[in-house]
């Protein structure tokens, strides 16, 4: 390629570089211009990652099961009674147990209130429990939260956490703390189907979806679930005009009612499909947990406890409040090196390798944010991962330089050396990546946490497989074409055959 078709490759590829670069890093400002009649904040992408909980704090709360107390809400009720005798009466009804204390008259708890004690407990208040934390453990895990935690405390109560970046976290705490059966109801009443088969049995699956700019849940049915909406919809009130008295289709899972159907919701292909406005997405992808939950794992008879807002509190960074801070230092220096270091030994090629290492920045950074935004949190395994891949572009981008400098010593001119060096190099360059593809690819079956890792190293493999294999070769050929003086780019020594 000619020198001036270089030189503006080079330019323009500078400039679209450089704009990625103040996407992704430019720090936030107040745009002193108002844009739809107020006034906005610049923020850079890497100031709109979900973070995790270790990283950005978030929420928890606890689950207590019904007759089950935890000691300060036991002691405030026995605080604020007015006569000893009352206090003793109240006392009398709750057995302790570590932190919790647990109600006598609670038959789900123990099989005889008369006897009740620690060691009464009966085993299917036990059994309940377990079924309930294993349902409420897999709807974490099917949500999709990478960093959410539920956790066993004093044996009969769960303490569930979330990370700040889930703004719906009210609404998903109470949803997934609804372990009970799930019905179909006609007009508020059980329909009589249901006596001898499962919901499962009519009803395949929920999906939650967007669809001309609403969102939706669809309750895809069976060849029996559609023959018995076939013989209900005529029943089933018009949403258009419905007044409280409205017939509907009803999904309901311990008593609470999750959605209605009306008849007007129902496809000629009898597919039911409620649709609401798209602000509503997020609450319904956790009702599309629930119900799909509730309709493929099963239920409990232990019920929690409704969570209230005044139960949910928040929690600081795992690793503290400035470990975002430090850690973007630390990275801005690892950054900083993985820049000058090349430069300084490579001269030219130092250069050509910047790009390659801007160019993983600018494109991880913009994935990390945008493309998988609401799938998984940043969390520090994330930062290990894109680090990893960093210092793996430049080890091959030094490695490609030291391939290049052996041919340039065997005698070979500099055009021929580098030819000959990403010839040699491309086999084991490219067995490194297929490696980190297929261990990447490998965990892609685990859940929550392991999912997360795979999908994220799988951006930064991906990444960095282009821009050492295509993209960092490409800007040394634009740089070498545009170069003058081609020793002098790689920072080789001229030797001269002095023999006449």
């Amino acid at each position: 390629m000619g020198k001036k078709k270089s030189v503006v490759l080079i330019t323009l590829i500078s400039i679209v570089i450089a704009v990625l670069c103040a996407i992704t890093l430019f720090p936030s400002f107040e745009v002193p211009f108002r844009i739809d009649g107020t006034f906005k904040t610049w923020n850079p992408v890497v100031k709109q990652y979900d973070l995790s909980s270790e990283l950005g704090g978030g929420y928890y709360t606890y689950y207590y099961p019904e007759g089950v107390l935890p000691a300060s809400e036991y002691n405030s009720n026995y605080e604020n009674l007015a006569t000893q005798e009352e206090k003793d009466e109240y006392a009398d009804k709750y057995v302790a147990w570590k932190g919790l204390y647990l109600e006598k008259s609670e038959t789900s708890i123990f099989d005889d209130a008369d006897t009740a004690s620690v060691d009464t407990v009966s085993q299917d208040f036990k059994t309940n429990f377990a079924k309930a934390t294993e349902l409420v453990l897999s709807r974490f895990e099917d949500g999709g939260y990478s960093t959410s935690r539920v956790a066993v405390v004093d044996d009969y109560a769960l303490r569930v956490e979330l990370p700040a970046s889930d703004k719906n976290y009210a609404t998903t705490f109470s949803t997934f703390a609804n372990v009970g059966e799930i019905e179909l109801q006609k007009g508020g009443v059980k329909l009589e189907e249901l006596e001898e088969n499962s919901v499962s049995y009519y009803v395949s699956k929920f999906e939650v979806g967007e669809k001309n700019k609403a969102a939706y849940v669809e309750m895809k049915l069976t060849k029996e679930g559609k023959e018995l909406i076939e013989s209900i919809k005529g029943e089933l009130s018009s949403y258009s005009g419905a007044s409280d008295s409205a017939t509907t289709l009803d999904v309901v899972v311990g008593g609470e009612t999750i959605l209605q159907f009306y008849s007007d919701f129902i496809s000629d292909k009898n597919e039911v499909i409620s649709a609401y406005n798209l602000e509503y997405l997020d609450v319904f992808e956790g009702f599309g947990v629930l119900l799909n939950s509730a309709l493929n794992d099963g239920s409990s008879e232990l019920k929690f406890k409704a969570v209230s807002s005044e139960s949910i509190r928040t929690f600081e960074p795992v690793y503290g409040e400035n470990a975002l801070t430090l850690l973007y230092i630390a990275l801005g220096v690892i950054l900083l090196a993985c820049i000058v270091l090349p430069i300084v030994f490579y001269r030219g090629y130092g250069v050509s390798s910047m790009y390659s290492t801007l160019s993983y920045l600018t494109v991880t950074a913009i994935c990390f944010a945008f493309i998988s935004s609401g799938i998984f949190e940043v969390t520090l395994g994330t930062v290990v991962i894109f680090t990893l891949g960093l210092l793996l572009v430049n080890l091959i981008n030094a490695r490609i330089y030291q391939a290049v400098k052996a041919e340039v010593a065997l005698g070979k001119t500099v055009e021929s050396a580098v030819k000959a060096g990403y010839k040699k190099t491309l086999g084991g360059i490219i067995d490194v990546y297929a490696v980190a593809l297929l261990g990447a690819l490998a965990f892609l079956i685990g859940v929550a946490g392991v999912y997360t890792m795979a999908l994220q190293t799988l951006i930064c493999v991906i990444t960095g497989a282009f821009c050492n294999l295509l993209w960092g070769r490409l800007i040394n050929f634009l740089y070498l074409s545009a170069s003058k003086d081609k020793y002098k780019y790689f920072h080789f020594v001229r030797e001269d055959d002095d023999d006449e």
